[in-house]
């Protein structure tokens, strides 16, 4: 998300009056429905301004989440998901205050809830599930545009309260969080953090850093690195400080990470965050064993904005929405509304049917046999949205 002067128009030369006088009418359009486009179905009206239409399955409408929630982490647990802090909205239109919130939904009973508030207002932050506990690691801390920190927060779902774990090396932001399991090593857990922004919010880093886990009891969470674990389980960290390993082919941020088969997958992302930021389609696959990275299939085209809507299911992984900077003439950051799906073993991604809307910045994950979307905004962050969508896992 890029502060002061983000969605800039990009017209032409020629006709450029004429097409600002439109875009500065549909804006107006949209400030009037602005509350109105929360709910699924009104989005549309959003939806058919920035992206072509698309076929998509059959949606179904869940509780609004109760806060809109841009950019927040997720994860879930015991079946429930969580969603982390993110920007809230304001009266006006360009102000984007973070908050410590954290909202809880249950699938089952389709209702929220409210878990122990984060000890900080962070941003650009991920979630992954360590045991029984959920770790988020660096982020922008505080209103936008927010300072980069090396902070790393613990939630513990079975007590509902939060504790620190052990700082990053140094203040990133937008960088992505995974958990990578392989019993062939010891330790055999660890998480590991990679890439995003320096303090200077546009310097964007490759860096690769790694916190190992020794079991205390239980079994090993998030094995199919979708952020989703038995708050049963208990680890407990194997050292105290991170430590580096290969760094990533290409520095960017905003990317998301999967783990599939002990393989560590980092995909898209963006470079640059404040000044022209320029999506990638980068995908490239980390073996701990060896500390190699290696190139694998890119993303069909270019985007970011994706980090909470990607998981892992069956041996595959999900990317759920996102953002490119090139999808729309008018506006930067138009939200996408296709759903990707990676076939390690044949290395190979093909598009499901999409969501009824183009959605960044999102939350997505399988939840009681089903697809649940929830947060984000679209057009490209004008319309931020509480809609709930449920959806057929395909």
């Amino acid at each position: 998300m890029t502060p002061n002067g983000r969605n800039r128009l990009v017209v032409g030369a020629v006709g450029t009056a004429v097409v600002l006088a439109g875009v500065l009418a549909v804006a107006a359009r949209i400030e009037r429905v602005r509350d109105a486009v929360r709910e699924p179905i009104t989005m549309t009206v959003a939806a058919l301004l920035v992206t072509p239409w698309q076929a998509h399955a059959a949606w179904s409408p869940g509780r609004p989440i109760p806060a809109t929630m841009l950019e927040p982490a997720a994860a879930v647990v015991d079946g429930k998901l969580y969603v982390f802090g993110g920007f809230v909205t304001t009266a006006r239109a360009w102000e984007f205050p973070a908050t410590t919130r954290v909202n809880v939904y249950d699938p089952v009973a389709d209702t929220w809830s409210r878990a122990a508030d984060m000890p900080a207002p962070v941003t650009h932050v991920n979630a992954v599930v360590v045991g029984h506990e959920v770790w988020l690691a660096g982020g922008f801390e505080g209103d936008e545009p927010g300072r980069a920190v090396a902070s790393v927060h613990r939630y513990d779902a079975v007590n509902d309260r939060w504790s620190d774990g052990p700082p990053l090396p140094e203040p990133v932001a937008g960088g992505t969080l995974a958990l990578v399991e392989d019993a062939a090593r010891v330790p055999r857990r660890a998480l590991h953090y990679l890439g995003g922004f320096a303090p200077d919010r546009d310097t964007t880093l490759a860096v690769h850093w790694a916190l190992a886990f020794e079991d205390a009891a239980g079994e090993a969470s998030d094995r199919a690195g979708a952020n989703v674990a038995s708050a049963t389980e208990t680890m407990t960290v194997a050292g105290s400080r991170w430590e580096p390993r290969a760094p990533l082919p290409a520095a960017r941020g905003h990317l998301a990470s999967a783990v599939v088969a002990d393989r560590l997958y980092a995909i898209g992302g963006q470079r640059r965050h404040d000044t022209n930021p320029i999506d990638l389609a980068a995908v490239d696959a980390y073996d701990a064993r060896t500390d190699t990275w290696t190139a694998v299939a890119s993303l069909p085209t270019p985007r970011s904005h994706f980090e909470a809507a990607t998981f892992v299911r069956e041996g595959r992984i999900y990317v759920v929405g996102g953002r490119n900077n090139t999808t729309s003439l008018f506006i930067k950051g138009a939200g996408l509304a296709d759903i990707l799906v990676y076939d390690p073993a044949a290395e190979r991604w093909t598009e499901l049917p999409g969501l009824p809307v183009g959605i960044e910045s999102a939350v997505a994950r399988p939840l009681a046999d089903r697809l649940v979307v929830t947060a984000g905004a679209s057009f490209g962050d004008i319309v931020p949205q509480r809609g709930t969508f449920v959806g057929a896992l395909p």
